[in-house]
C-alpha cells in the first residue's frame, strides 16, 4: 500500500463519518418534530484497486444509503386507527351536547315537567271547582310546552352547526388534498435525481395522518417514490398530481341537507365514507340527531303521542260551565277538499298532524238550554270524509253550528244555549283541536290552548254520565275528566315498537342516550389506548432517542478522529520518506 493510499483512505473515513455525525445531528435536532423518522447512515467498506494478482487491502468507507426508520405495516395501522378514533371522538363530542339538551340527570328535564303536571291533575281532580287547581294545571300544561319548545330548538340547534361544520372540513380536506399533492411531486422529482427525499416523506405521512383523522384513506405506494390515495370505498383522492376535490350536491329531501360529492360526480358520497370525523359529522346530523331513530325524531314522537292522547281525553270533556263556543286550536290547512285519510303532511300549509289518528266513529253530543235538560245527537265520521264534509256533518247536527273561521280554524257554537262532547270514537275531535288543552304541530310549537290560559274556568274538568233513562247528566262538580286525564300516567302506549307509557318512553330514551354514549366512549377509550400503544411501536422504530444518538454521535466522533489522527501518521510517514531523501 502506498502513501497515498492510505490517505485516500482516511479520506473516506473523514468524509463518511462526517456524513454520519450529520445524520446523527439532523437526528437531534428533530427530536421534538412530530411525525420525524430517524434517519441512518448506512457505510459499506469500498473495494480496493488491483495490484497485479492480488486484491488490494481496501478502498476505506463510503455512504452507501441514507435511510428512514420507518415499518410501513405499524404506520398503517397508525392511520387505521386515526379514523375511527376521529370519529369516535367527534361523535362523544356531540352525545355530550345532546345529554345535556334531556338534562335529566340533574332532575331538571322533560320527565320532572311531566311528573309536576300530572300531580296537578291529581289536585284538580280533587276540588274540580278550584280556580287555584285549575291555574296551576294550565301553569303546569305551559312549563312541560316550554321545555318541549326549548329541546326542540336546541336538538334541531345542533343539526344547522353540525352541517356547518360539514362544510368547513370538507374545504380543509380539500386543502389538505392539494397540499399533499404538492409534497408527493415535490418527492417524485427528487427521487429521480438520486437523491433521498427522506424529510418530505416524513412530511408527507404527517398530513397523511392528518387526512386519516378526517376521512377514511388507502395509501399506495409507487416505485417512484409517489404515493397514491383512495378511500376505502375505492373513490381515487391523489394519484400523480390529480386531487380530488370534495363539494356539496343536491338537496337530500331524506336528510334535508345537501350531500357530498366527489369531483362534481352525480350522487351522494355520504354513504361511501366509513370512519373518519366527516362520517362522525354526518351520522350525528343524520342518524343521531335526525333520521328515523335520531333523538329528536324521539322527541317529536313522545311528544306527539302527548298531544293527541291528552287532546282526546280533554276534547271529550267539559268545563264546568259546559260549553257555548269552542274554536279548533288547529289550522285546518288547505286541503279541506281531500279526504282526511289522504291528506298529504308534506306540503308548506300542512293539515294537523292528529287528523292521521281519524278513523270511521262517532260523536256524541249532549246539548240542551241548561245542565239539568240535555239530549244527546250523534254525527258518524268516517276517515274518507273531505274536511268540509267533516264541517257540514257538523254542522248538521242538531247540537252545535260549525264552521270554518278566518283563522282556517274549525269553530263550533251551541244551536241550543249549552253543549258538551260526550264521546269521539272518530277522534276528530281531538285532530281539530276542539276541547284541546295542547296545540301545535310538534316539540317546536307545542303550546297551551291559549282560550284557556285566558280564561281558565274553560278547563275541562268533567264528563257527561248517562241517567237510568239514557238521557245525558252533568253535575258542574264533577271530576270524571280530569281522573281520565290521570289515567294516562299509567296508561302504555305502543312508540318504538315497545308499549310503555308516555313517561316510561321518555325514560328509556334518555337510557338509551346513556347506553349509547356510554359505549361510545368505551369504544373511543379502546381505539385511544390501540393509537397509544401503536404509537409507542412507532416510535420505539422511528423515534429519536437521545440516548442512541449520543453513543452514536461519540461512535462517529471517535472515528473521524482516528481517521484525521491515519492522516498525521500518514504525514509523518511522508516526512519520513522525504528526510531519508535528504
Amino acid at each position: 500500500m502506498t502513501i497515498s493510499s492510505l490517505l485516500n483512505i482516511s479520506k473516506t473515513g473523514l468524509l463518511s463519518n462526517q456524513y454520519a455525525l450529520s445524520s446523527v445531528s439532523q437526528n437531534i435536532a428533530n427530536v421534538n418534530t412530530a411525525g420525524y423518522s430517524r434517519q441512518t447512515a448506512a457505510l459499506t467498506s469500498n473495494q480496493g484497486a488491483l495490484r497485479g494478482n492480488t486484491d488490494g487491502i481496501g478502498g476505506g468507507v463510503a455512504v452507501s444509503d441514507l435511510k428512514r426508520s420507518v415499518d410501513a405495516l405499524v404506520d398503517n395501522r397508525i392511520q387505521l386507527g386515526l379514523g375511527e378514533k376521529g370519529r369516535l371522538e367527534t361523535r362523544n363530542q356531540y352525545l355530550n351536547m345532546i345529554e345535556n339538551v334531556f338534562n335529566d340527570q340533574d332532575g331538571d328535564g322533560l320527565s320532572t315537567r311531566l311528573d309536576e303536571f300530572f300531580s296537578m291533575v291529581d289536585k284538580l281532580a280533587d276540588n274540580p271547582t278550584s280556580p287555584a287547581s285549575r291555574a296551576e294545571l294550565v301553569a303546569s300544561a305551559q312549563n312541560v310546552t316550554n321545555f318541549a319548545n326549548k329541546m326542540y330548538d336546541d336538538l334541531a340547534g345542533l343539526a344547522l352547526p353540525v352541517d356547518q361544520e360539514i362544510d368547513v372540513l370538507v374545504n380543509t380536506i380539500n386543502t389538505k388534498l392539494k397540499s399533499l399533492a404538492e409534497v408527493d411531486s415535490a418527492i417524485q422529482l427528487r427521487e429521480k435525481t438520486n437523491n433521498p427525499a427522506l424529510d418530505l416523506k416524513d412530511q408527507r405521512d404527517e398530513m397523511i395522518r392528518e387526512l386519516s383523522g378526517m376521512i377514511d384513506v388507502q395509501v399506495l405506494s409507487n416505485q417512484d417514490g409517489s404515493t397514491t390515495l383512495m378511500t376505502a370505498g375505492g373513490e381515487l383522492l391523489m394519484d400523480h398530481g390529480f386531487t380530488a376535490t370534495f363539494g356539496r350536491g343536491a338537496l337530500d329531501t331524506t336528510t334535508g341537507f345537501a350531500g357530498i360529492t366527489v369531483n362534481g360526480k352525480s350522487g351522494d358520497y355520504t354513504d361511501k365514507l366509513s370512519s373518519g370525523s366527516l362520517k362522525a359529522l354526518l351520522e350525528v346530523r343524520d342518524q343521531v340527531v335526525g333520521g328515523s331513530s335520531g333523538y329528536l325524531t324521539k322527541l317529536e314522537s313522545i311528544v306527539d303521542e302527548l298531544r293527541f292522547q291528552v287532546n282526546s281525553i280533554t276534547s271529550t270533556s267539559s268545563s264546568m260551565y259546559l260549553n257555548q263556543s269552542q274554536t279548533g286550536v288547529f289550522d285546518l290547512g288547505t286541503q279541506t277538499a281531500t279526504a282526511v285519510n289522504a291528506q298529504d303532511y308534506t306540503t308548506v300549509n300542512a293539515p294537523p298532524p292528529d287528523l292521521g289518528r281519524v278513523v270511521d266513529g262517532t260523536v256524541t253530543f249532549a246539548y240542551g238550554s241548561d245542565a239539568n235538560n240535555l239530549s244527546f245527537d250523534s254525527v258518524n265520521i268516517t276517515s274518507s270524509m273531505t274536511i268540509d264534509e267533516v264541517v257540514a256533518a257538523l254542522n248538521a247536527s242538531n247540537a252545535v253550528s260549525a264552521s270554518v273561521n278566518a283563522n282556517n280554524q274549525l269553530s263550533i257554537a251551541a244551536k241550543s244555549t249549552y253543549y258538551a262532547v260526550s264521546a269521539d270514537s272518530s277522534n276528530i275531535m281531538a285532530a281539530m283541536g276542539i276541547g284541546a288543552l295542547f296545540g301545535g304541530t310538534g316539540a317546536s310549537n307545542m303550546a297551551v290552548n291559549s282560550e284557556m290560559v285566558a280564561d281558565q274556568t274553560t278547563v275541562p274538568v268533567g264528563r257527561i254520565r248517562t241517567d237510568a233513562n239514557g238521557l245525558p247528566q252533568f253535575d258542574n262538580a264533577d271530576n270524571d275528566g280530569v281522573l281520565a286525564l290521570g289515567d294516562l300516567r299509567n296508561t302504555k302506549f305502543t312508540l318504538f315498537g315497545e308499549s310503555l307509557t308516555l313517561s316510561a318512553h321518555y325514560a328509556s330514551t334518555i337510557s338509551q342516550l346513556g347506553a349509547e354514549q356510554a359505549s361510545n366512549e368505551e369504544q373511543l377509550g379502546a381505539a385511544t389506548s390501540t393509537y397509544n400503544f401503536m404509537q409507542q411501536v412507532r416510535a420505539s422504530i422511528s423515534g429519536v432517542s437521545l440516548e442512541e444518538e449520543l453513543t452514536d454521535l461519540m461512535r462517529f466522533q471517535r472515528a473521524f478522529q482516528a481517521s484525521s489522527k491515519m492522516v498525521v501518521t500518514a504525514d509523518e510517514l511522508l516526512q519520513s520518506v522525504i528526510g531519508m531523501v535528504r
